[in-house]
């Protein structure tokens, strides 16, 4: 009995083969089965980013059909790989009610633990609206990860702004590039 491991099924017509053969070893096995929802961004509504990021990437176009091969494009077969919530899950999943079951055992399998010293970050100056009184008591570094954590926000902005402004001023430069 191999009761230690298990095979994640994944709801998607596609995998529709791949959870098919996995469901006959894990009852051929005795082996339990967990759902897994496969997520690439967090909102059903970012789909379309997620391809236009994809695309980006790629340097292919959102007109070229998805699939394999000559005059095709990676991406996405569905819209359907965001973050569900429960109700989306059990949803997605009736076809297989036992892929719950497992998850208090598989999760109880994980024991907790802690780090045998904290994160290390090295001193470095910092503007004044991060710094922590806490951190010269203490010796942490609050403000540094703050700091750090605002600069990456910043970034992640900018390039937002770069992936939205981006295709616009292409499509802008190549029409007037024609005239």
């Amino acid at each position: 009995m191999i009761s230690m491991y298990s095979f994640k099924i994944i709801n998607f017509l596609k995998k529709e083969h791949l959870n098919e053969v996995l469901l006959y070893l894990a009852d051929k096995y005795n082996v339990k089965i967990l759902a897994q929802n496969e997520t690439f961004y967090s909102n059903k509504d970012d789909a379309n980013i997620q391809d236009i990021v994809s695309c980006i990437k790629d340097g292919e176009k959102l007109t070229t059909p998805i699939g394999k091969g000559f005059g095709k494009r990676r991406g996405l077969a569905t819209g359907e790989y965001y973050i569900k919530n429960s109700d989306e899950i059990k949803e997605a999943f009736l076809a297989y009610p036992d892929a719950f079951d497992a998850y208090e055992e598989f999760t109880a399998k994980f024991k907790p633990y802690t780090l045998k010293r904290d994160v290390l970050l090295p001193k470095f100056d910092i503007p004044e609206e991060f710094i922590h009184a806490e951190d010269e008591v203490d010796g942490g570094k609050r403000g540094e990860m703050a700091y750090l954590t605002h600069l990456t926000y910043e970034g992640a902005k900018k390039g937002m702004i770069l992936l939205v402004e981006l295709p616009m001023k292409l499509k802008n430069d190549s029409t007037s590039s024609l005239k």
